[in-house]
């Protein structure tokens, strides 16, 4: 992949010797190598850059590998020493101590712990592998050679969030670095700390403060401001879809990358194991008070389990003996809100709707501690099944059958993550066939998804935008503009629906024309075969699966030029990936194209720009030149992808696609199951 040169010169100044991304490593104390990173003999010597690698780190293994880093400080007559990690919280201890320079493993929790315990050895290194892949990106390592010829990426200049820091690193800032471009951080008003800690790292690394800068807002005026100056390129968002809705409002055709409300549900069966399932749903829905957009906020229980007396007691029981009380407490299990509850949170803690029974009451300790409360007799339709509040309350469903439970699990505005306990091999695969939503889970809690992993972001109105998962292949893609360059010649076309798409455009195409859509169709061959249409289990862990896999979507391709190898190229992405492609017309095809597409079983439709842009929704590939978003107010629920035609599929077939990550425990008890040998995911 290569990168236009618009933003290299605001990385040149950084030393390429750190050029890992230490945010982008798992931090939770992973990992039992066998040597100890605290005993590592670096840390004093100037000339000799002590790093710690892992497995479970990748990024540092490739590193390690392939040399770059020793090339790199060769010219400055430092040598590079390497010792591998004895997990993450033994790479913080070194970082602390001055033992290693660079925590490639310590994750961000050691960036900021080095940050605050102020050891600007740990913040330097640490914090300069965020900000230096960005350049050697763009100067010296050949990432993703996959790409390279297919296309180029253009940076955007200017990135603004709204993002509260999740498990200590905002992704998104990370991302938008590994764009090459600058950064506004933008914090919530109760991660302000955080955000700070992370760009004082930042600028100590030796980041420039216009690449990486730290804005505190005053007033909600000012943010409105920052939303809509044409400055800021891109937004990038985790928060509600209210939030989204309002930045749409200040500008409607803002581009914007939004990770928003969740409303999750946790489906239990009567096959589950029931001590397990219990745990599993008051963890996912009283962590962090029930504060993460991944939260359990619904049981879903099947059948018997509904009345199972011993189930529901031990629901009761490990919510009401959850600690609640201030971090300063050593025994608090549940922490305070990060704000006083607004309106809508305060009718979920303390407001009935008909037929539905508080099993366990919510109390109020003060304004920000509540104890955690469940209510059963939720029905479906009803406020509670429909409203994402974001605090300790849980709601109970009573479903007939597993069909009827994924229904409902399904009947919300949000898809962000969904959750099965199960020990039936059919069940499991039935629901993994039918659920909606961005991160699958079974037989775990629903909360804690790790970059790689488990790659973070969900369905309908819990993502807007056009970006890929947090965390996932195809996160950085979403950072920027890209322009297609000439693939060469075709390669061999053998899937039956892309050759049938090759004789029946030889009707509406000429010789050259042909052959561009053949170059395009052999792409979109290979990237189906090799990326979309199969999936991956990079971390590999025996104890879990943890599968990225791509599932066909609905598109509305709206055609507004005339070009029938622009429409036909579209035509080809939608057929390999199996989705519901509509074309939508806004003057009639000719004859022969309307019919090519129909006979390849895709829709056709006509409709001028005022009647296409009220009935609208979901995807769209836009084929034309004018603003789209603005056109349909700016919707979030409405996702334009606009830009030219890009002959790689690999790119081409990105909107054809949902993301879905999906986490199955693969043992019990520590011993392996034969439970998921057969299932297909």
């Amino acid at each position: 992949m290569t990168y236009s040169p618009s933003r290299r010169t605001a990385l040149k100044s950084l030393a390429a010797a750190a050029a890992f991304a230490t945010l982008l490593s798992a931090c939770a104390g992973e990992g039992s190598g066998s040597a100890n990173a605290s005993g590592a003999a670096g840390g004093g010597d100037q000339n000799t850059v002590t790093i710690d690698y892992a497995t479970y780190n990748p990024l540092s293994l490739i590193i390690r590998k392939k040399g770059w880093l020793e090339t790199a400080l060769a010219a400055e007559g430092k040598k590079v020493e390497w010792v591998k990690s004895a997990g993450s919280n033994k790479a913080n201890e070194a970082l602390r101590s001055g033992n290693i320079d660079v925590g490639s493993t310590a994750g961000s929790a050691a960036l900021l712990a080095a940050a605050a315990l102020g050891t600007p050895a740990a913040a330097t290194w640490t914090a300069t592998g965020v900000g230096l892949v960005g350049y050697v990106i763009n100067t010296t390592m050949p990432m993703n050679p996959d790409l390279a010829g297919w296309a180029r990426i253009s940076p955007f200049h200017w990135y603004g969030a709204a993002s509260p820091l999740e498990n200590g690193a905002d992704w998104g800032h990370v991302a938008i670095l590994l764009a090459g471009s600058a950064v506004l951080l933008k914090p919530a008003s109760p991660s302000r700390r955080c955000a700070a800690l992370l760009a004082e790292a930042c600028w100590r690394a030796g980041l420039p403060r216009d690449l990486v800068q730290y804005v505190v807002m005053g007033d909600r005026a000012l943010g409105e401001k920052l939303v809509r100056d044409e400055r800021v390129e891109l937004v990038v968002l985790t928060g509600s879809a209210e939030t989204a809705e309002m930045f749409r409002s200040w500008r409607p055709n803002l581009p914007l990358l939004a990770e928003t409300s969740g409303k999750n549900a946790l489906i239990i069966t009567p096959s589950a194991d029931l001590d397990l399932a219990a745990a599993d749903l008051v963890a996912s829905a009283f962590g962090h008070a029930g504060q993460k957009c991944s939260a359990a906020s619904l049981g879903i229980l099947v059948g018997s389990v509904a009345k199972s007396r011993r189930l529901l007691d031990q629901i009761v029981d490990a919510a009401s003996s959850l600690t609640v009380a201030w971090p300063e407490d050593p025994a608090a299990q549940m922490g305070p809100l990060t704000e006083v509850p607004g309106e809508k949170l305060r009718r979920g803690l303390t407001e009935l709707e008909y037929g539905q029974t508080w099993l366990l009451k919510p109390q109020r300790i003060d304004d920000r501690l509540w104890r955690p409360g469940i209510r059963t007799g939720v029905r479906p339709g009803s406020a509670f099944h429909q409203v994402e509040y974001f605090g300790p309350v849980l709601g109970l469903m009573a479903a007939r059958d597993l069909t009827q439970a994924v229904e409902w699990q399904n009947g919300t505005e949000y898809g962000l993550t969904a959750g099965l306990h199960s020990l039936d091999a059919e069940e499991i695969q039935f629901w993994l066939d039918h659920v909606k939503a961005g991160n699958l889970y079974v037989n775990r809690g629903i909360t804690g998804a790790i970059v790689r992993r488990q790659p973070f972001g969900g369905w309908k109105r819990s993502a807007v935008g056009t970006g890929g998962k947090a965390g996932g292949p195809n996160y950085v893609v979403g950072f920027g503009s890209w322009e297609p360059k000439d693939l060469g010649p075709a390669g061999a076309l053998t899937d039956p629906k892309l050759v049938h798409l090759l004789r029946a455009a030889a009707r509406v195409l000429d010789e050259q024309q042909l052959e561009q859509l053949n170059v395009a169709a052999t792409s979109d061959q290979v990237a189906w075969r090799t990326l979309f249409g199969v999936s991956h289990d990079p971390s590999a862990l025996k104890a879990e699966i943890n599968a990225f896999r791509y599932r066909p979507t609905p598109v509305t391709v709206r055609v507004e030029v005339d070009d029938p190898v622009r429409v036909l190229r579209e035509a080809s992405a939608a057929l390999i990936t199996g989705s519901a492609a509509t074309f939508s017309f806004r003057e009639a095809p000719s004859e022969e194209l309307s019919e090519v597409l129909t006979g390849l079983g895709l829709a056709v439709e006509v409709k001028d720009d005022a009647r296409f842009d009220r009935g609208v929704r979901g995807r769209v590939r836009h084929l034309g030149e004018r603003d789209l978003l603005t056109a349909v107010g700016g919707s979030i629920d409405v996702s334009v992808y606009s830009g030219p035609t890009l002959y790689p599929g690999r790119l081409a077939l990105l909107p054809y696609v949902h993301e879905q990550a999906v986490s199955v425990t693969n043992h019990r008890f520590g011993h392996p199951t034969p439970l998921t040998d057969d299932l297909r995911i």
